[in-house]
């Protein structure tokens, strides 16, 4: 029919169900956490959940996220839940209406799950100062966390878990097919906050790793203006500035991946002559 045709199919047949999806979207991480655990021994247990924080906690909050975001199909008509559901779920308008529906306390809960298995323990451990309790494992995961930052910078760490999740957060809130505009603001919004906050703290113990990551968060707000302006439809703009801008895109962001790719193979050569020099 018409309306099943805009439906969204899992793995049975029928409409995805919000409970089935949140929990295929948790599926493959905590299947990875639990393998971790039992190939390093429960002795490890909070250095394989930082690790497994850093990779999977930016999505799984993405997938949160999806809970929540809903459109409308007519101006003015019924709006419905944008992510994996039946095309006829309802959205709720209000707060107060979002409140009675179960997809409404399981983003909640998910994302206070995941706030205190990641932010909240990567900051206790971080800021945690006093080693003599812990035994060596403990001392990794804390140097996981730390390394290479200022004595008062131990929780920066934590900011970039938070920035990562904002991103994904926003990618599933506005996604580029529905709302590119919004999309690229706040990405650079969060581009721009964390520029300005990494200039004003300046958090690594070297003054080359500051300046390498205030380089890459320029660049990263310069190319999502130049998309900005790409996509904004600018009154009689002439047709050279749209391809200028096109080529300074193109140019920024190959040379930023040319650059990089040369810094990681001078790091490789520059760590083995180092290498043979001890021997």
């Amino acid at each position: 029919s018409s309306v099943s045709s805009f439906d969204c199919w899992g793995l049975a047949d029928g409409p995805v169900n919000l409970f089935y999806s949140i929990a295929l979207s948790w599926a493959i991480p905590v299947l990875l956490l639990l393998l971790s655990w039992s190939w390093l021994g429960l002795r490890s247990w909070r250095l394989c959940l930082v690790v497994w924080g850093n990779v999977f906690i930016p999505p799984l909050m993405g997938a949160a996220a999806t809970l929540v975001p809903c459109f409308s199909t007519h101006e003015g008509g019924r709006r419905f839940l944008m992510y994996e559901a039946a095309f006829e779920t309802p959205c709720a308008s209000k707060l107060t209406e979002s409140m009675v529906l179960p997809r409404f306390w399981l983003a909640v809960g998910t994302t206070v799950l995941l706030a205190v298995i990641g932010p909240v323990l990567w900051l206790s451990l971080a800021m945690s100062i006093s080693s003599m309790r812990r035994g060596v494992e403990d001392d990794r995961t804390v140097g996981f966390l730390v390394a290479g930052y200022e004595p008062g910078c131990r929780w920066w760490e934590v900011t970039v878990l938070v920035r990562k999740s904002a991103i994904y957060v926003v990618a599933a809130c506005f996604p580029m097919s529905w709302a590119p505009e919004a999309h690229l603001v706040y990405l650079l919004l969060i581009t721009v906050v964390a520029e300005l906050v990494h200039c004003s703290i300046r958090p690594y113990v070297s003054p080359r790793l500051n300046r390498l990551e205030g380089q890459v968060l320029g660049v990263s707000c310069t190319n999502l203006v130049l998309v900005i302006s790409l996509l904004s439809e600018w009154p009689y703009r002439p047709y050279s500035i749209y391809v200028g801008t096109c080529v300074l895109l193109f140019l920024l962001t190959a040379g930023t991946y040319l650059f990089f790719l040369c810094f990681y193979i001078r790091a490789v050569f520059t760590r083995d002559d180092s290498q043979k020099g001890r021997r």
